[in-house]
Order: structure tokens, then sequence, then C-alpha cells
């Protein structure tokens, strides 16, 4: 496609249609000459001339004339700078007419030419010039004539336009003049190419004005959404320019177009057809029609079905193609890499992507398809499956049960893969052989010391998914140790200055166990307050008096702990209590909040977890 784009690129830049318009017999094919006329005029009275800036044999301007424009001309320019010259007196002219043929009956032609006034030394100007157009019968009519009336507009060429309906494919063109005094000269210069066209009937008509494509190689006949009839003597021609100047498609470029990007388009024109000059409906085309490709995703029905494997051995992906115009091919992968499926009318357990195919232009809709292109056989049941595959193993997230104390059984289940899908009426079942022979565990969820097997077991078709499972997990001997916590009772948590307020750490045994060696906890100290404690038991003020039993404590500290550790055993069940007492110290300001942290040191009492070993309790200033 880009090749074919810079092709019409090349074609616009090369184009020798810098004007369009009809070939004409030019009023400068001979040299200067006196009593003659161009190639192809015919004299109709008078003596005519070929004349230039200076004269001609026998007459020389008064005054210097400007050269003709048809001199200009960029293709086959007046090289000899010459033109036609008509003396006039009074009425008297002399008078030349040519026949052009081509026409086409019915289209509008404007005629564009150049006249100027002249004269000798001793004449006069001339003072018009006409030029008029006839048919060819026996008894000719005029179709149109235009008088360029000079009113003392000299030496200068004056361009005019003369615009007719042809009524004949050819027509007589007759150039003469007059002067209002004596004698006078009227020059006419007309270039080969002297006619716009313009083809009746407006803007090409369309059918349809877009169309829309999924495959980038798929090609348009735009020739079929012109809506008929066409003008008589045109045919229709595209361009991907609305500029009547652009290069023009091929019958065979057009015929089979090819998409273009989002933003361009294909225009159209009317153009003469058959006859030696071109002719166009208009110079700017509004007829545009809009050809892209669009990347489309095949459509399907559902993306998926289940095969028992009993009296269903495979699937027909054909039953699940939407409804379409385009071919569809199935590929084992999203990317329409490798072969095509070969027979998808009967389709084995797997993933398979749908595609639309172009077969004339050997291209797909995309070159990856989404989910919504995919379709999933998979098994009813997983009697489908190899039991000595290992993908047939349930994948467990871990193969040793972490029992955390005080609790004494393990949940198997929890290591079951999420989400678990599995095939209708099958479940998952637990044995302590690897070969699901004996000991099925009735409830998985409270498991007990044991190494257990995980099988999925299908209750219809009375199979499992693998004879031998390596999935298992270890559940080790629960742990029998003291499990402490801490809580911190306060009776405010809002200091103005100069407060002193009692608080206790409650040391919590919860899992019926005696701690086993030193138990100590960690208060943090804070730059807000000051924090103090008795070192024997009493009576801290809290809740209106709770026995604290610091006399079984030692307490240490550090410039950021108070370390405190136990002179006894706690016994299970047990809580003990620690007072302390907080106080604001006197240069701290109002709107100051600070955490208040007591933490049991890891594995104090010989206690096995740390989840639950620390309190944390805001403090402010007021």
């Amino acid at each position: 496609m880009k090749k074919f784009l810079h092709l019409l690129a090349a074609i616009c830049i090369t184009s020798v249609h810098l004007a369009y318009g009809q070939v004409f017999p030019e009023t400068f094919t001979s040299s200067v000459c006196s009593n003659c006329a161009p190639l192809g005029y015919n004299i109709v009275s008078g003596e005519p001339a070929i004349a230039n800036i200076v004269g001609y044999p026998g007459v020389w301007w008064a005054s210097g004339i400007p050269a003709p424009p048809s001199k200009n001309e960029a293709l086959f320019p007046n090289t000899n700078g010459v033109f036609v010259s008509l003396k006039s007196t009074g009425n008297q002219s002399a008078k030349i007419s040519v026949v052009s043929g081509g026409f086409v009956p019915g289209f509008q032609y404007t005629l564009r030419y150049y006249v100027l006034s002249s004269k000798e030394q001793l004449s006069s100007y001339g003072s018009t010039a006409t030029l008029r157009i006839a048919t060819t019968d026996q008894f000719p009519a005029i179709i149109a004539t235009k008088v360029t009336n000079f009113n003392g507009n000299i030496h200068q060429w004056i361009q005019q336009e003369l615009t007719f309906t042809a009524p004949a494919a050819q027509l007589e063109f007759s150039l003469f003049g007059t002067s209002n005094a004596g004698t006078g000269y009227v020059n006419f210069d007309i270039y080969s190419r002297p006619f716009t066209c313009k083809i009746p009937g407006g803007q090409v008509k369309f059918i349809r004005d877009s169309d829309v494509t999924p495959f980038a190689c798929a090609t348009e006949n735009l020739y079929e959404n012109v809506q008929l009839p066409i003008p008589a003597g045109a045919q229709v021609i595209w361009k991907t320019n609305p500029n009547v100047t652009w290069g023009t498609l091929t019958t065979q470029q057009a015929s089979q177009a090819s998409p273009l990007p989002p933003g361009q388009q294909y225009y159209a024109f009317y153009k003469g057809e058959n006859i030696p000059y071109e002719c166009y409906n208009t110079e700017i085309s509004a007829a545009a029609f809009s050809f892209t490709s669009v990347e489309t995703q095949a459509a399907l029905k559902s993306n998926s079905a289940a095969i028992n494997c009993t009296d269903q051995s495979s699937f027909d992906l054909t039953g699940q193609q939407a409804q379409s115009p385009h071919e569809i091919r199935w590929f084992n992968n999203d990317q329409h890499a490798g072969p095509m499926l070969p027979n998808p009318a009967q389709a084995a357990i797997g993933t398979y992507y749908a595609f639309y195919f172009n077969p004339s232009g050997n291209c797909y809709s995309t070159n990856k398809a989404l989910l919504s292109s995919a379709f999933s056989v998979t098994a009813a049941t997983i009697c489908c499956n190899n039991p000595n595959n290992p993908s047939s193993q349930i994948a467990l997230s871990g193969s040793n049960a972490n029992i955390a104390c005080p609790m004494q059984t393990a949940d198997l289940t929890s290591f079951l893969p999420q989400p678990l899908s599995l095939p209708p009426n099958t479940v998952i079942e637990w044995f302590t052989s690897s070969d699901h022979t004996t000991g099925k565990i009735d409830n998985p969820t409270a498991v007990t010391t044991g190494t257990y097997y995980v099988f999925a077991h299908d209750l219809t078709y009375g199979c499992y998914n693998t004879n031998v499972s390596t999935s298992y997990i270890n559940v080790t001997t629960p742990c029998a140790a003291a499990e402490l916590t801490t809580t911190l009772d306060i009776d405010g948590l809002s200091f103005n200055e100069g407060a002193e307020r009692d608080f206790i750490i409650n040391l919590h045994e919860t899992a019926g166990f005696g701690t086993n060696g030193n138990v100590s906890f960690r208060v943090s100290k804070i730059g807000a307050f000051d924090i103090s404690y008795p070192t024997s038991s009493g009576v801290s003020n809290v809740f209106g008096g709770v026995n604290n039993m610091n006399g079984n404590w030692s307490f240490s500290e550090d410039d950021n702990f108070i370390t405190v550790s136990s002179n006894v055993a706690l016994l299970a069940n047990s809580v003990s209590v620690i007072g302390f007492k907080i106080k604001r110290k006197a240069d701290k300001p109002a709107g100051i909040t600070q955490n208040l942290t007591a933490v049991i040191v890891v594995n104090s009492g010989g206690e096995k977890n740390g989840y639950n070993n620390a309190v944390v309790t805001a403090v402010s200033t007021n």
C-alpha cells in the first residue's frame, strides 16, 4: 500500500495536467508573414497577418507591444512570440476562422484567449475584437459571441472568456475586429489549450459513501459504489486527492483499491470519455469515498465447553462461530502462528483461538486474538486426565503444616489452591496412604500429627485424578508451651501540666501451660513523659485500685527502655500485674501525642509465638 501511495505522489509531481483543456489550433504556429493565417485557419476576408512585438512585413507598430501571454506558457510555449493581427477599416476587417472538433454535446466549455489593440505611426487603434462561435451546418447557427470594447486600453493584452454549451461535436470559431476612425489593428493570442470544460450533472453520486473491512489486504471495486446513470459522454475516474490536477488511478487500481488510513479518502470525478481534451464535472471533488480497515476480533457464541471423555472425546468448534461472511481459521495460539487446526469440528481438550481470514489477500483480521475470540475445551470429569501426568496432581501451597500455639490441630484445606476449579460432582479427599486405598480422613480441617495425601474424586464416574498422589502435607506434633500476651490499663490518656497517673501491664498465659525460664518485657521510654515504678508489690491506682505484683519482678533501665524480668514462674492460665507511674514533663507543651509501648521479649518463658507480644497505647499533652 505504501508503494502504491508513493506511485500516486510521483504521478502528481510529474503530471502534465498543469491545466486541463482542449487541444485547439493555436494562433502562433507560423512565423511573421503578411496576408497569411495560422496553421489550420482559413482566411475569410481581408489580409490577416502573423505579427510580433515589432510588426510584420510592411507594418511597424507605433510603440512597443508586450510579448503575447502564450510565450510564457509552461507547456508548448510560443517561443517566437508571434500572434494574429487583423487590420480593420471601419467595419471592414480581416477575418479568419477555424473548425475545431471533439466537443461533447451538452458539455459546458469556457474559452480563454487574449486580445490587444495596436496601431501604426499614422493609423488609428482597433476599437473592438470579436470572437464568434457557430455550428458548421449548411445554415450555421451562432452559439456564442464575445465583443471586446478596448475603450482606450491599448498596447496591452486583455484576457477574455467565452462560455458556451456545445450543441455538436464540431464548431467554427471566427476572429475579426473593427476600427472607429480610419485604419486600426486588432490582435489575438490563443493558446493551444484554451478550454476549461465542465461536465453537467454536479458531483458524482454514490450508492454508499463508505466501507469498512477487517482486512488490511482487502480490496474494493470503487466503481461499484457509483450511482447510475452517469452523464452521457462521461466516465468516472478516481483520485486520492480532491483536486482535479492530482494523479488519476488506473482502472485496475480503482477496481482493486486498498484500504486507506483513517482520514484519507478516494475522490470521484466525471471525466469526458474518448475525447481529445480533458473535461471534468468539477475542479474540486466533494464525492469522497472512505474505505478503511479496522482490526477485528472473530465473534464467537460462547467461550468454553466441557466434554466427559466417555461418550464424547472432542468438541465441534465451528458450531460456536457467530454468523459472519468471513472465513474463520482456528489456531492453538493467540497469534495465528504455525499450522492452523486441521479439523476444528473435532477439537480435543485445549484452548483455541479464532481468526477471520481473507483468502484472496492471504491476511488475517488481527495479529493477536483476545479472550473474546478464545474457546476452551475442558474436561467435564477428571477421568479425562492422564493419571500419570504430573500436571494431574493437585498443586498445594506447601507441604508442611506450621501449627500456631496454642492450636493442637491443622487445617489441610487451607493448603488447597484458591480458587479451586473442579468438574461437576467432584470432591477433594484426603488419605494417609499415597494410593487412596486406606486411611480416608473424615475431617481434614482438624488433623493431628501425620502425613496426608490429597486427591480429586469424581463421584459420577468413580475415578481419581491420579493413581498415586505426590501432593501431601506433613503435620508435626503440636507444641505444649506457654503462650503469653499483654494488655495495658490506665484511667486517662490526656495529661494536663504536672499530671501523673498509674498504669499497669498485664501478662496473660493463655495456652494452659506454666512458663519455663525467665519472662521479660520492655517498656519504651518516651520524650514528653517520665515513667517510674515501685520495686515492691502494692496497689496501683487504676480502676479504683488494683493489686500489683512488682515484688516478683526485677527492673533495669537504659536510655531507651525499662526492662522488667520475672523472679518466679508464671502459672498456667494466670495473669501477672506490674504497676507503673507516668508523669507529664514540666517543659513539654500541649499537643504532643506519643505511644506508650510494652513488648514481651521473644521466647520469654519458653513460649513459641510472638505474634501477640506487644501492646501500644497513645498518650498526649493538653
